[in-house]
């Protein structure tokens, strides 16, 4: 019995061109055909720009995994696209994919016009507020048109354009762990990517610099080698070389990665118990005293995200795991994020109209041919032909009266939509004063608490004090924070409450308090006042 062949999924990333095809017959994945295109020294590809390095990269992995077809999925890495998790009331898709523009357009800073869009559901909607958990992804007009372009040079039709953290959740999804909170840690050559799981959702997602080549240049310091070497040394001994309490330059990339991965963890605030297991997938995964750090230092049970069945080994499995994950999730129809054009979109719709055409053209051809040959048509025929299209038109004024009343529902969604927008407007716009303190707040400060209180009116408007805790590295950073907090336009003033030195571990810490006075919070006595607020992050590349 023959397999079923998924599309090809093609991720490019800043050293190779990676491809893998699953195939399966019913729920099972029997064959993985994978390959890899090496990209010259130091290239940095451009989507908007036409690249023959790429293309030749491209084309060497396709005949290297021997793939069959011409379907492909382009993997975005995170740093091309904008991403935002929110809520969406249950509707139809194409109400939906409406709600995720118009959410787009408010809140994601990029320009309509240059902007192509795509959502993602991430669960069953809330018993208590009926809202379900939702995934916008918006990536730039001239990106998406690089890929394109890129896949009719090979002669590839593109089937769908997604990104990297969607794919690994999906994976991760598919083996059925027995935790529902953990890290997706997929480290590349030059950018790594911490998506964060809660409660069996995908809650965060973001990118940060400083992936291998970077640690590379740390060993080439710490030994005094060419890089060559020094990346030598990185894959036989990795993180072994690095010896408890002396300061190094590889200590130092380890110091970074596991600030930013509890950096994660405490932006986020997770609403379950703490993720206690990471998952690593990437070239980076298999450095060599990657897992025992994360486990002994991190306190993170640390796993290769693998495909289920033995079909790879473990350093394959690790390397092509994000093609394998976007290959697999379109197997099994899991994914419904798209960020095709949508002229791309309707010039298919117009191919496969274009084939209708021309079957419908060559049977009336014959049967004009058979006619003239000879053939006739009886009366009795005709009658019964009339008799035929009476049940259609019949269907015909049905299908009209149907539309009557789908257009009347979709201009009550429409209204319905309307009414949501201005109840969450001051929620909004409390987290528009959120992205602006996490944007501004100078780096190593943990803010542990924010709770938005009202203060006693003045004459002429409602007034709101913003309490902060959190901690920091010394007092020139809580001073660089109040500094920082005062170029916020919607904050009146930002005043210091306390800090005092406290000892975390073997590190010694300020913890602080200050208040805020907002200016024109825009919110009225109808809007709730967050507490700890623990809303869905919005990141920026």
């Amino acid at each position: 019995m023959r397999g079923e062949e998924a599309p090809i999924a093609i991720d490019i990333g800043s050293r190779g061109v990676k491809v893998a095809q699953v195939v399966t017959r019913g729920d099972r994945v029997v064959q993985v055909r994978c390959g890899y295109g090496q990209l010259p020294q130091g290239f940095a590809w451009e989507p908007e720009k036409r690249s023959s390095p790429v293309e030749e990269a491209l084309d060497k992995a396709l005949e290297q995994a021997g793939v069959r077809g011409r379907g492909a999925i382009c993997v975005l890495p995170r740093h091309q696209v904008t991403v935002r998790f929110t809520e969406f009331p249950v509707a139809r898709p194409d109400d939906l994919a409406k709600m995720a523009a118009l959410e787009a357009e408010q809140h994601i800073p990029l320009a309509v016009e240059e902007t192509v869009v795509g959502y993602e559901s991430l669960g069953a909607p809330s018993p208590d507020t009926g809202l379900a958990p939702a995934l916008i992804v918006a990536a730039r007009r001239p990106v998406v048109q690089g890929y394109l372009s890129l896949l009719s040079a090979l002669n590839l039709q593109s089937e769908q354009i997604t990104f990297d953290a969607l794919c690994l959740f999906k994976m991760w999804q598919s083996l059925g762990v027995d935790s529902d909170s953990a890290f997706l840690l997929d480290l590349g050559a030059r950018v790594m990517t911490i998506n964060l799981i809660d409660s069996g959702r995908l809650r965060m997602s973001r990118t940060i610099s400083g992936g291998g080549e970077d640690l590379t240049r740390a060993f080439q310091t710490d030994f005094g080698t060419s890089l060559d070497e020094a990346e030598q040394v990185k894959q036989t001994r990795g993180l072994t070389v690095v010896q408890d309490g002396i300061p190094s330059a590889v200590s130092k990339w380890m110091e970074a990665l596991l600030a930013e991965i509890r950096r994660s963890a405490m932006a986020f605030g997770t609403q379950s118990a703490k993720p206690t297991k990471i998952y690593l997938s990437g070239g980076g995964s298999l450095l060599p005293g990657l897992d025992r750090f994360l486990d002994e230092v991190a306190g993170l049970k640390t796993s290769l995200l693998l495909p289920g069945q033995d079909l790879l080994t473990p350093s394959q499995g690790a390397v092509f795991a994000l093609p394998y994950a976007a290959s697999l999730a379109a197997s099994q129809k899991t994914q419904a994020l798209n960020l095709l054009l949508p002229e791309a979109v309707s010039a298919e719709r117009v191919l496969r109209r274009r084939r209708v055409w021309t079957t419908a053209a060559l049977a009336a051809g014959v049967a004009l041919l058979t006619f003239i040959g000879g053939s006739y048509v009886s009366l009795e025929r005709k009658k019964m032909m009339i008799s035929e299209t009476a049940p259609t038109v019949e269907q015909a004024n049905q299908d009209l009266q149907k539309a009557g009343r789908l257009s009347k529902e979709r201009r009550d969604l429409g209204s319905q939509l309307d009414f949501l927008t201005t109840a969450h407007k001051g929620r909004h716009h409390f987290l528009d004063i959120l992205l602006e303190i996490h944007q501004r707040a100078p780096k190593g400060v943990w803010l542990t608490s924010m709770v938005m209180e009202k203060s006693t009116p003045s004459p002429d408007r409602n007034a709101y004090i913003l309490q902060m805790a959190g901690k920091a590295p010394d007092n020139e950073v809580v001073a660089d924070l109040v500094s920082a907090l005062a170029g916020i336009p919607t904050l009146k003033e930002a005043n210091l409450q306390s800090a005092k030195s406290v000892r975390i571990g073997t590190e010694h810490m300020v913890e602080f308090s200050l208040s805020c006075e907002l200016s024109d919070a825009g919110l009225d006595d109808k809007t709730p006042s967050p507490e700890k607020t623990d809303e869905d992050t919005e990141e920026t590349p």
